[in-house]
C-alpha cells in the first residue's frame, strides 16, 4: 500500500496524519499535499477527524507526501485529502489531524493491523468528529443532499413529508443516492454508528449532519409506507436506516427500559449476538473477506461488553468463519446459523453448516420473518461439536421431497428491479408453470390442517405473511388465482399485480418449489432434489432440507413448508432423531 517506512508503536498509540504548511505553489489545484505522521497515546490525542470511506479495488495512482515519502494512495481517498484541504482555513492547517485507516496503519504488518484493529471502535469514539465520505459529486448528489436539508427542516417544524414534497428529479437523486457504494461495505458501518460522536455525510462540496439525514431519510420511510406506493424509483436509503438502528441500540443498549418501550425502528433486525450482526450484514461488502467478521467486533464490544473471541490477521478466510460459526453454535446456542446455510454458495468438499460469509446466496428472506414462526414448538436446541469439526443437533424426520420446480427468477435476475416489460412473459410463463406443479392436474380439494389446496397456495406464495411491507401473519395473504390458470384463464398482469408481485418477487427470490411425499407443499433452496428430506430442529423456528451423504448430513437449506411452520411436527408424534452434519 505504501513505501513510507513505518516505525513501530506501542500497542496503546495510533497515528495521526498532520497537515504541513507549504508555500502556496505547493498547495495549489495541482501541487502535492504534505503530511506527517505523528503517534499519540489513545487516551490522550489532540482532536481529530476520523475518516470513514471506501477504499475502491483500483491500484494507488496518486500520490501525497508523507514526512518526505512519497506514498500513493486510492483515488476516493485522495479526492477527500483535497476537499479537505480546500475546505480548511489557512490559519488552521497546522492544528488539523486526521486518522485514516490506509495511512495511520500500517497496511503490510500483519500483528500490528491486530492490534489496531481491537482499538477501532475506540479510535472513532474519541474523535472530535467522523466525516463520511460518500465520494465526489455525481448523479445529482448535491441535489439529494439539498432535498434531505429541506426536508429535516420541515420535520423538525412539525410537518409531514408527502410525496408531493419531493420533485422526480430529488426522487431519482436519493435513488442514485442510496446505490452508493459507501453504504454497502461493512467497516463503514460499525464507524458511522459510531455513539455519541458527531458525524456528518460529505458527498463532494455538500456535507449535512449524520442526524439530519437519519431524521429526513426516515421520514420518507414513513411516508412509504403510509402509501405504500411500490415505483421504480425509490427516494430511501435503506441502508442509512439501519445504521441509523444500529447507532441508537450502541448508544443505549444498556437501558433496556429504552428499547422495552420503543423499540429500534424497522424492527427486522436485532443486534444482541454475534448471529444477529451477522445477519444483519449479510450482504454488506469486504475487500478482505475476513472483514465481514472482524468488522463487527468493535459493535459486538459496546453492545455485549467484550470481544467473541481472539482476532488473528494471520488466519486463513475459511478458519476465521469456522471460529465464528463454532462461537455461534457452541457459546450463543443460535440455530440460527443454519438459516444462513445453503447448497448454492457452498462447495460440496466444505463443512456445510459454514455459510460463505463472502457471498451469502439466500433464496428467500426467511430470516427476516423467522420470529414470526415456531416449527421446533420453542423446544430448546440440543447442539455440540466433536474434534472432527461434525456438528451433532437433535429434532424430528418430516418428510422426504418428491418432486421440485424451479423459482421464478435466476440469482442474476434482480438487477432488472420491477421493469413490467421485463418481468410480464417470464412471469407468466412461469405462473403457468407452477399452476400445472401445484394443482397436479385436478380442481381445488382438502389440504392438510382443514385447508383447501388454493389456500395453501396462497400462504406458499406470500410466505404466510400479509401484503405490504412490514412482516406479519395477522390478516389476510393476497389471493392468486392458481386453479384458474391451471384450469386455461391467463395469469395475472404485473402491471394489475404490481405490489403483489414486488411482494412476491422480494420474499420468494429464486426459491424452488416442492411437494414432499405425504402432500406437504414448499419452497426451499435452488439446489433441492427429489430424497432431500424436511426436518424440524429443536431450537430453529424454521424448517430446514438436509441431504444424506455416505456418513453424514448436509445442509441444503432452509425452508417455508404450509402446514409445517407452527409446531406442527412435534404433534405428529414423529420420531426424535440425532443429526451429525458435515
Amino acid at each position: 500500500m505504501s513505501i513510507y517506512p513505518y516505525q513501530k508503536i506501542p500497542t496503546t498509540h495510533i497515528r495521526l496524519m498532520r497537515l504541513v504548511r507549504r508555500p502556496p505553489c505547493d498547495h495549489d489545484i495541482n501541487g502535492i499535499l504534505n503530511y506527517e505522521l505523528v503517534s499519540f497515546p489513545l487516551e490522550s490525542c489532540p482532536s481529530y477527524m476520523a475518516l470513514s470511506y471506501t477504499w475502491g479495488a483500483e491500484n494507488p495512482n496518486q500520490n501525497i507526501i508523507i514526512d518526505g515519502h512519497n506514498t500513493p494512495v486510492q483515488n476516493n481517498l485522495h479526492a477527500f485529502l483535497r476537499r479537505h484541504y480546500n475546505s480548511l482555513p489557512q490559519s488552521n492547517l497546522d492544528e488539523t489531524y486526521l486518522w485514516v485507516d490506509a495511512i495511520c496503519i500500517n497496511q503490510l504488518d500483519k500483528h500490528e493491523k491486530s492490534l489496531q484493529l481491537t482499538l477501532m471502535g475506540e479510535i472513532y469514539k474519541r474523535a472530535n468528529h467522523i466525516g463520511l465520505w460518500l465520494g465526489e459529486d455525481s448523479h445529482d448528489s448535491a441535489v439529494a443532499i439539498d432535498c434531505w436539508l429541506r426536508l429535516v427542516d420541515k420535520v423538525r417544524q412539525g410537518g409531514l413529508i408527502k410525496p408531493a414534497d419531493l420533485s422526480i428529479r430529488e426522487t431519482r437523486a436519493l435513488d442514485n443516492l442510496a446505490l452508493r457504494n459507501y453504504w454497502h461495505r461493512v467497516w463503514v458501518w460499525q464507524e458511522a454508528s459510531t455513539p455519541n460522536t458527531p458525524s456528518y455525510i460529505i458527498c463532494g462540496d455538500k456535507q449535512i449532519a449524520l442526524e439530519d439525514a437519519f431524521v429526513a431519510n426516515d421520514a420518507v420511510r414513513t411516508m412509504m409506507l403510509n402509501s405504500y406506493r411500490v415505483t421504480k424509483l425509490i427516494p430511501w436509503v435503506p441502508k442509512l436506516q439501519a445504521m441509523y438502528e444500529l447507532a441508537r441500540i450502541r448508544s443505549s443498549y444498556a437501558s433496556t427500559e429504552e428499547f422495552a418501550n420503543d423499540p429500534p425502528l424497522g424492527g427486522s433486525a436485532d443486534w444482541d449476538s454475534l448471529m444477529s450482526m451477522l445477519f444483519a450484514t449479510r450482504d454488506l461488502q469486504a475487500t478482505d473477506p475476513r472483514d465481514k467478521i472482524y468488522a463487527l467486533f468493535p459493535i459486538y464490544r459496546d453492545i455485549r461488553g467484550r470481544l467473541p473471541f481472539r482476532v488473528c490477521d494471520g488466519k486463513a478466510v475459511e478458519e476465521s468463519y469456522r471460529d465464528a460459526c463454532t462461537f455461534i453454535l457452541e457459546r450463543e446456542q443460535d440455530l440460527r446459523l443454519f438459516l444462513l446455510c445453503n447448497a448454492s454458495s457452498v462447495p460440496a468438499s466444505s463443512q456445510s453448516w459454514i455459510p460463505n460469509f463472502t457471498h451469502l446466496v439466500q433464496p428467500f428472506e426467511i430470516f427476516r420473518s423467522q420470529g414470526l414462526f415456531d416449527a421446533s414448538g420453542s423446544k430448546p436446541p440440543h447442539i455440540s461439536i466433536d474434534n472432527r469439526m461434525l456438528v451433532k443437533v437433535r429434532g424430528v424426520r418430516v418428510d422426504p421431497i418428491v418432486t421440485t420446480h424451479q423459482g421464478l427468477t435466476c440469482p442474476n435476475e434482480h438487477e432488472s428491479s420491477f421493469d413490467i416489460e421485463y418481468w410480464q412473459p417470464k412471469f407468466q410463463v412461469w405462473f403457468r408453470s407452477i399452476a400445472k406443479f401445484i394443482s397436479k392436474g385436478e380442481g381445488d380439494r382438502n389440504y392438510h390442517r382443514y385447508i383447501q389446496l388454493s389456500e395453501a397456495a396462497d400462504q406458499l406464495l406470500s410466505l404466510g405473511l400479509c401484503p405490504g411491507l412490514k412482516l406479519r401473519r395477522t390478516g389476510s395473504v393476497f389471493h392468486w388465482p392458481v386453479f384458474d390458470v391451471a384450469a386455461g384463464a391467463d395469469p395475472p398482469s404485473v402491471e394489475e399485480v404490481r405490489s403483489e408481485f414486488v411482494d412476491l418477487f422480494l420474499r420468494l427470490g429464486h426459491a424452488s418449489l416442492f411437494w414432499t411425499a405425504h402432500g406437504y407443499l414448499g419452497l426451499g433452496d435452488m439446489c433441492i432434489r427429489s430424497g432431500d428430506i424436511v426436518v424440524v430442529l429443536y431450537g430453529l423456528s424454521i424448517p430446514m432440507v438436509l441431504r444424506r451423504t455416505a456418513l453424514f448430513w448436509r445442509i441444503i437449506g432452509p425452508c417455508f413448508v404450509v402446514g409445517m411452520m407452527d409446531g406442527e411436527a412435534l404433534r405428529l408424534r414423529a420420531w426424535e432423531e440425532e443429526f451429525t452434519i458435515f
